[in-house]
């Protein structure tokens, strides 16, 4: 059937499977930049806290953007050229992706504490290391840590006492230096 020949509601389908699609190519190139930048960051800011067994944050930023690209790209040209291809791999993938949200939300709940702790661990080692002379990462855990505590507003993981011989006072910092000055930009909370 020619498309010319089509009513209101087929065209207004196919306008609006083209729109959502267009929404989904943008998120998922977003995401996938992201996902490149985490990856190459020479701070290694996600990678160096976040990496646990299973989930690595850039890692799993770039699948997921890659494969919203895919998506959204099958969706829109299968509809924009109406290729009955095309849109039954983009059924497949919408009906994959339902399987996936179920795993993962089964998943997710069943690891959250798994994945807390990992990440407190790993928080607090990369702590034992802040400007450690021996270490070779020296930089990249310090300026890592300085991101976190900037961005979160916070100081260690649970509070100022995290920090080895930390005394908690932000004011006597430039004498006594005993929590990373990054720490003093969330210290109201504590």
């Amino acid at each position: 059937m020619a498309s010319e020949d089509r009513g209101c509601c087929d065209k207004c389908a196919k306008w609006f499977i083209m729109i959502i699609n267009t929404v989904i190519i943008v998120v998922g190139a977003v995401i996938l930049g992201f996902g490149l930048y985490w990856q190459l960051d020479e701070t290694g800011f996600y990678k160096e806290i976040f990496n646990h067994e299973i989930f690595n944050v850039p890692i799993v930023s770039i699948t997921i953007g890659a494969l919203l690209l895919l998506i959204g790209l099958c969706g829109f040209f299968g509809s924009c050229c109406e290729a009955l291809f095309l849109l039954k791999v983009y059924m497949g993938f919408l009906i994959l992706i339902m399987l996936a949200q179920i795993v993962i939300a089964a998943a997710g709940v069943a690891m959250r504490s798994n994945v807390e702790e990992a990440v407190e661990a790993n928080t607090l080692e990369a702590m034992t290391y802040y400007q450690d002379e021996t270490k070779d990462e020296k930089l990249l855990i310090s300026k890592t840590l300085d991101l976190l505590q900037q961005n979160f507003e916070c100081c260690g993981v649970s509070g100022p006492g995290d920090w080895p011989h930390s005394d908690q006072d932000c004011l006597m910092w430039t004498i006594r230096k005993t929590v990373p000055y990054s720490c003093c930009f969330g210290i109201r909370r504590w």
